[in-house]
């Protein structure tokens, strides 16, 4: 036994000699940067054009699809684009969204993709092409996106219909459809105001930071927590982004991100994250925690002060047909007024219909005083006012009215809480009317005044309860 123990001491004493005189200078492993070229046969489109495809081919969808509007994309055509989505905390979830160039002013795509932590693959900045011969296209939100099929999802309208879906690129086929060019680059974020995102839908699927804006309700959690979360729509949209002209954006975050339990900030700042779209609304979407820098001191409810100047006219006719979606209303001569909470009057476009819109969804307002004033119009003669009107999901109580009509002949521009304004008997919409139905108020024979000019004005009452919407369209005054 000792002559046994003995030759494995002295095996081993060998070993160890034998690994000293060993050159244990390892070389180092190769890394090659990631290219890509497109084969020849193939054509390099832009996201835009690769959208209009499924466009083209099926012009419009209902709120849900059916099997025959999804579109397997049959020509050999790539995109390329940045990845400006980041799911390593949990608020995107087997997505990929890329924008179509560094700067941020070229729409992006949601890409549909079966797998998770892609953060470690296809990180934020990464260019990447796709090749979308064999994908398919379909939509999620009205939304054109790019996945790998689709599936039946459940059944409508108490079983009369089949709802679709689009299905993700399946992780074994990932590798034939998405490439990598180049290592990932440093993305700046374009810097837009809420107002140029509502009004410009160029700027969908971007990478964007908003500055100077705070929540709508701080100090609660980021997600739905508990028994109110939902699994079949497991996010929370009440979170609102406001900045200080009144201006909100709705802001979406996944209760099953890492930061659903953590308590929204009480500041205000500069917010990055991705600028969505969801049935024609944008809505904007955070990467991460370290994205949301609401550090400095929460400013306040807008205080009602307003300094304008009189415009004095003949007569007007006002359609809003030259105002862009979801935007302050700045018309010549006219004067929008928050008189108390955040909202004020905006313009609205439905397929070709612009209007002027007041309302309290999604608001969190304690109380809403909106005014939309019009120029002054003389009165010397007789004058004929005339518009049309349209309510949506009334939800006053009792005898509160959202919208009055006032006239009055001393406001100066500036003073509309002490002018004198009178009511205009006039017909609008009421409760009992069908949503989204416009009324006509027929002609109202305006007081004539010798000498006098009188403003009128569209006084919108509400709250975060309160929330009936208003429309006003075709406002005319003549002779």
């Amino acid at each position: 036994m000792k002559n046994i123990s003995l030759s494995i001491i002295v095996a081993l004493m060998g070993l160890l000699f034998l690994n000293s005189c060993i050159d244990d200078d390892y070389a180092e492993p190769t890394i090659v940067e990631p290219t890509f070229e497109i084969p020849a046969e193939a054509s390099l489109i832009s996201i835009a054009d690769l959208k209009s495809i499924y466009t083209n081919a099926i012009p419009s969808t209902g709120k849900y699809l059916k099997a025959d509007e999804f579109l397997t994309v049959e020509e050999d055509v790539y995109i390329s684009g940045y990845v400006i989505s980041d799911d390593k905390e949990g608020n995107f979830y087997k997505n990929i969204v890329i924008q179509g160039d560094l700067e941020g002013n070229s729409q992006g795509i949601n890409i549909s993709v079966g797998e998770s932590s892609l953060f470690t693959s296809f990180a934020q900045g990464q260019k990447i092409f796709v090749k979308c011969k064999g994908l398919t296209l379909g939509k999620y939100g009205n939304e054109v996106q790019l996945g790998g099929s689709f599936y039946f999802y459940k059944y409508r309208d108490q079983e009369k219909f089949k709802e679709y879906r689009l299905a993700p690129i399946p992780s074994p086929s990932i590798d034939a459809h998405i490439f990598k060019d180049k290592y990932p680059v440093a993305m700046t974020p374009a810097v837009r105001t809420i107002a140029e995102l509502k009004s410009n839908s160029n700027y969908k699927f971007t990478l964007v930071t908003v500055n100077n804006v705070q929540l709508n309700n701080p100090g609660e959690t980021w997600g739905v927590i508990g028994p109110e979360h939902n699994a079949a729509f497991p996010f929370k949209t009440t979170i609102e982004l406001n900045d200080a002209n009144g201006n909100n954006l709705p802001l979406f975050t996944s209760n099953y991100s890492k930061f659903a339990h953590l308590i929204t900030p009480e500041g205000s700042g500069s917010v990055t994250g991705v600028l969505s779209y969801h049935n024609g609304e944008p809505q904007f979407v955070i990467n991460r925690l370290d994205d949301v820098q609401l550090t400095g001191d929460r400013f306040g409810t807008n205080s009602g002060e307003y300094s304008g100047t009189l415009t004095q006219v003949d007569n007007f006719d006002v359609d809003f047909s030259n105002l862009t979606d979801n935007a302050s209303i700045g018309l010549t001569g006219w004067h929008s007024i928050k008189e108390k909470g955040t909202r004020d009057w905006i313009s609205k476009v439905y397929n070709t219909d612009v209007y002027a819109q007041a309302s309290g969804y999604k608001s969190n307002d304690e109380e809403i005083i909106s005014w939309l004033i019009s120029p002054a119009v003389s009165v010397s003669v007789q004058k004929q006012l005339s518009l049309k009107t349209a309510k949506a999901y009334w939800e006053h109580l009792g005898d509160n009215q959202p919208l009055e009509i006032l006239y009055a002949d001393d406001f100066d521009g500036s003073n509309y809480k002490t002018a004198n304004w009178q009511t205009l008997d006039v017909t609008i919409a009421q409760k009992t009317d069908g949503d989204h139905t416009w009324i006509s108020s027929g002609n109202v024979a305006l007081p004539v005044i010798a000498g006098k000019h009188i403003s009128i004005a569209f006084k919108y009452t509400g709250s975060k309860t309160e929330t009936t919407t208003y429309r006003l369209d075709d406002i005319k005054v003549t002779e």
